[in-house]
């Protein structure tokens, strides 16, 4: 796995998985960003992340792909710390990220609050 890479394997895919963060996932929120996490124990894979734009809040097609685009660039560049807390703990993560913001997304705002959710998950799971 690329230190600033995101691979294959990295992409949340699976519908079965998506569902069932959605029923039994933990959340976070700090504006825009809202985060769907659930903890897996004792994986050897990384961990997984999906993003999301809604259909209904950003009506064409290429206001959630730039949103999408945005939100995939500051996952990468801010995964690195997370990614080694994880393998620490030994355990990985099924993410999904929401923007749930203006269509006028700011790089900047979005990568302060994935870096403070990405820290509260690896901490609030390190406590325990």
């Amino acid at each position: 796995m690329k230190q600033f890479g995101f691979g294959k394997a990295e992409k949340l895919k699976s519908s079965k998985s998506i569902s069932e963060l959605f029923t039994r996932g933990n959340s976070e929120f700090e504006f825009p960003i809202k985060l769907i996490f659930q903890k897996l124990e004792n994986s050897g894979i990384p961990s997984k992340v999906a993003f999301i734009a809604s259909k209904k809040k950003y009506p064409k097609a290429h206001q959630r792909n730039r949103i999408k685009r945005i939100l995939r660039e500051t996952y990468r560049l801010n995964k690195s710390d997370f990614s080694k807390m994880s393998i620490t703990l030994n355990c990985s993560y099924n993410l999904i990220i929401v923007y749930v913001g203006d269509v006028n997304i700011l790089f900047d705002k979005t990568e302060k609050a994935i870096k403070s959710l990405l820290l509260k998950v690896s901490n609030s799971n390190q406590e325990k």
